[in-house]
Formats: structure tokens, sequence, C-alpha cells
């Protein structure tokens, strides 16, 4: 019996099967599902995707983390992790300055080893994962538990099909069977957001938010006991602070090897998308799709127009072209055929004087002559799926 016993308690002590990991990550949660598939000795193709992923996942989960701990300002909704919504925290611990340039350096690494993984697997994987969106939930508070609004598409819906377009009971039902394809999506993904993180450190925040917490404090020892005149500073206070560390930390020294590491994240990023349309161009089944070809569907619910594909290559390639210095931004005050060579600025970074950039001189130093970029790809991308071009950019990387 004693044997038995022990037996029935291994059992159910076993991880669960690679085509229940859905199950295991809505039981577990993120991180706990993710440690114990990376200490498989021999991974399958499906654990190793599971894995790429939730290693994505943790890196947004403890972003979200520090943003509930410390309530960072979520003011620049423009880069990625801080325009996604976090519950308040009504205990919250004091905010330091290094914890913003301390979150992106952990998001490079883990979004690193996130598409290391994922690129591990061979083009020739023929590995099927089903996962259910409902099962992902991000411990945004730390307890261990799931909160109300701590599931994958409570912080990520409204980014992904618009805040007026989620429906959270049909998406509930939702379950997509991700292959070799899909790996590459999700490291051009980890690529992404590694190239805006290196671009962030490129230009270190933390001294500058140092200089305005230091500001902001001796103001309020000053206004101790006083009343202020007027309620701006609580209609744009939040906003001047932020503005004021972004434009400081532009005007500093910056990181030149961060600025290359984040051209080439970016680069990356392209090539891997061209990988992803070109298995997902090859696929002949229609099971479950997540970005489908011209003969499947997603299971989304979302109707991708026929020619989605080539029409974001060619998004694409002006990207690719834009990266490599082969088309020019133009600039206001620069004439047809010159314009502003944007690889330079990676390479050859400088402080970024806002003044100088709205006149010219600060702009002079990657001023050249060369074909432009015209934005029309991006124009007939939008138009292809009827105005909704930033949704869909938002899906497809």
């Amino acid at each position: 019996m004693r044997h038995l016993i022990l037996a029935l308690t291994c059992s159910l002590a076993l991880p669960a099967a690679a085509q229940d990991i859905s199950s295991e990550i809505a039981a577990n949660g993120i991180g706990a599902t993710r440690d114990r598939l990376a200490a498989l000795p021999a991974p399958t193709d499906a654990e190793s995707f599971a894995l790429g992923g939730l290693t994505f996942l943790s890196a947004v989960e403890e972003a979200l983390q520090l943003r509930w701990r410390a309530r960072v300002a979520t003011q620049f909704q423009a880069i990625p992790v801080l325009r996604l919504p976090v519950p308040p925290n009504p205990n919250p611990e004091p905010f330091r300055p290094e914890m913003l340039r301390d979150m992106f350096a952990a998001l490079d690494t883990r979004m690193a080893d996130a598409a290391g993984v994922l690129e591990q697997i061979p083009d020739s994987s023929d590995f099927k994962l089903e996962l259910r969106p409902a099962d992902i939930w991000f411990d945004i508070d730390g307890n261990g538990a799931r909160g109300e609004r701590e599931g994958l598409f409570n912080v990520a819906g409204p980014m992904l099909f618009g805040r007026g377009g989620v429906d959270m009971e049909a998406l509930q039902g939702m379950s997509f069977k991700f292959d070799v394809a899909d790996s590459r999506w999700l490291a051009a993904y980890a690529e992404l957001v590694r190239g805006t993180s290196l671009a962030v450190l490129a230009y270190d925040p933390t001294d500058s938010i140092a200089r305005v917490m230091e500001a902001h404090s001796a103001m309020a020892e000053l206004n101790r006991g006083t009343q202020m005149a007027n309620a701006m500073d609580m209609m744009v206070g939040n906003w001047a602070d932020s503005g004021a560390a972004v434009l400081w930390s532009l005007r500093s020294e910056p990181d030149a090897e961060r600025g290359a590491q984040a051209l080439a994240a970016l680069e990356h990023m392209v090539a891997l998308n061209r990988d992803f349309w070109r298995l997902v161009g090859a696929e002949t089944d229609n099971d479950a799709e997540w970005i489908p070809n011209d003969a499947q569907q997603s299971a989304t619910g979302l109707t991708f127009p026929e020619g989605t594909g080539a029409a974001w290559l060619e998004v694409l390639d002006d990207a690719d072209k834009l990266l490599k210095g082969e088309l020019l931004l133009p600039y206001w005050r620069l004439g047809e055929e010159r314009g502003l060579n944007l690889r330079r600025m990676f390479l050859d970074p400088k402080p970024i004087d806002l003044i100088g950039w709205i006149q010219g001189e600060a702009a002079l130093p990657y001023a050249e002559s060369g074909p432009l970029i015209s934005g029309d790809s991006l124009d007939r991308f939008d138009r292809l799926v009827e105005g909704r071009g930033l949704m869909f950019a938002a899906v497809l990387n």
C-alpha cells in the first residue's frame, strides 16, 4: 500500500504533457511553467516553443510587476510594456531612479533568451502546440494567484483588438495551434522589444529621473503647509516631470554600443518576419491558425484580407531599406532626394537637442542625398485592411 501511495503521489507530481501546457499555465502561472520546461534535458519542439513563449511572457510579467510595485509612470504609450494597463496598487513602494533602466535591461536579456530558444526550432519541424489564451495570466501583484484583471486579454486585448473591440466572452473560447512559422513570428516580436529596450538604454534615463525627483522633492518641501494656487500641478504635473526626464535623457551622451545593438535587433526582426511569411505561405493545413496565409482562416476572429502577407512584406522591405540607409527619412528643410540616414543615427548617436533638430543644425550630421521613404507601402496596407493598419501592425509585428 505504501508503494501504491508513493506511485500515485509521483504520478500526480508529473508535469503536464506537452499538449496540455495550456492547462499547466492556467494552474501554475507563467514563471513556474517556464522553469519546469527550462529544466527538461531534451525538450520537444513543442516544448521549446512553449519555453520561448513563456520566457517572452515572463519578461513582460516582470516588467508589469515592477510597474505595479512602484507605480512606474505610463505617460509614454509608444514604448512597449509601458502602454499595457496595470491594476492600481494601494500601497506602492518608493520609486527609485534606476528602476526604468533595470526594467529595460531585464527585458533585453529575457527577450534575447526567448528569441534564442525559438530560433533553434528547425524550419522542418511539424510540431503543433495548442494554447488557449484564456489560460494565460500575469501575476502582476506577485501574490501567486490569478486576479480579476490579470488575464492576457485584460492586459493586451485593447492593444491587439482595439479598446472598443474586445469581446471578453468570445475571447474566452479561443484556441490556437502554434507551429514552426509562429516561432519566427514570436522571435521577431522579441527582437522588436529588444530593439526598443536597447534604444532606451542608449540614452539611460537614470540621472535625468533623479534630477526630476530631487527638484520635485525640493518644491514639495517649500510648499509644505501651503495650498496650491491652482490645480495645474494635478492636471499636468506628472507630464511635465516625465517630459523633462525624457528631454534631459536625450541631451545626455548616448551609448553608441547600445545604439548599434538596437539597430541589429531591429534588422533581425525584419529577417525573422520574412522567415515567418515564407513558412506560413507554405502551409497547407487550416487548423486553429494565429496569423493565416491566403488559404487559411485565423482563429482570432479577425479577417485577414487576401494579400495581407504580400502587402506587409512590402512594408517590411521599406523598413529594412530604412534601417540599412538605402532609403532616407524626409526632413522639413530638405528638398527632393535629400533626407536623413536613420542607420547613421543608430551607429553614431549624439545628444539630441530638440531645438537643434527643429531648426536643422542637429540634423545635419545625418543629412545626405538619396531616395526617400515614401510611405506608399504603408498606405496600401492600411487600405487593404480597411483603415485598421495600426491594429494589424500590432498583430503582425
